[in-house]
């Protein structure tokens, strides 16, 4: 494979002990709790059990979530909070790989994943690499910004979620402002859980 790294186990390794050392410099406020979100549209309510307590959990919760919805207003840490998760879904052995949801255009998904790993990674990898990433069990892509962007830049990232979705199951977390907005823009109707930021913490 020439001039890049190939996807391999010790790649995968390397990447995510990168990660989860990023994930260390996060400076200032770092979200501890979440809570699910008590505005849901009545479509999603019907998803949730109305006796599960709203008492606030650790963020790591949202890990054991197939689809998540991270939302809160401006401020209060979605960005730092998917950072957050990013390196401890690394540590669990997960490849998460985080990205602005700006920017996006039809048919970029597989590119936007390459750069968010090479970010990371520093060395480029083959074109074919990130199809092994993709397709790897442990992917968990963390979308942040999705209720800011623009209605057309939400549907290219829906249709392109979807279809990534539609070779394999895809674990998903969403952050935005606006919960409806974020649902639809990362293609979360289904199954998903709605969180809403709880508090701050003081590293």
């Amino acid at each position: 494979l020439h001039g890049g790294v190939a996807w391999s186990q010790d790649t995968a390794a390397a990447y995510r002990a990168a990660v989860a050392a990023d994930s260390c410099q996060v400076s200032g406020l770092v979200p501890m709790n979440v809570v699910s979100a008590a505005a849901a549209p009545s479509v999603l309510r019907l998803m949730h059990d109305p006796d599960r307590s709203r008492e606030p959990q650790s963020l790591d919760a949202v890990l054991r979530e197939q689809a998540a919805a991270l939302v809160g207003a401006t401020g209060e840490g979605k960005s730092t909070a998917l950072t957050y998760l990013a390196g401890i879904a690394a540590q669990r052995g997960l490849v998460p790989v985080l990205f602005e949801a700006a920017g996006h255009t039809a048919g970029t998904l597989q590119r936007r994943v390459r750069h968010g790993i090479e970010a990371v990674l520093k060395p480029p990898l083959p074109a074919g690499a990130v199809q092994h990433v993709l397709a790897a069990p442990e992917l968990l892509l963390l979308i942040d910004g999705v209720s800011e962007v623009s209605a057309g830049t939400r549907a290219s990232l829906d249709a392109d979620l979807r279809q990534c979705a539609a070779q394999r199951p895809v674990q998903v977390s969403a952050a935005g402002r606006d919960l409806p907005r974020t649902i639809v823009g990362a293609a979360l109707a289904e199954i998903t859980a709605v969180c809403r930021m709880a508090k701050l913490d003081h590293n």
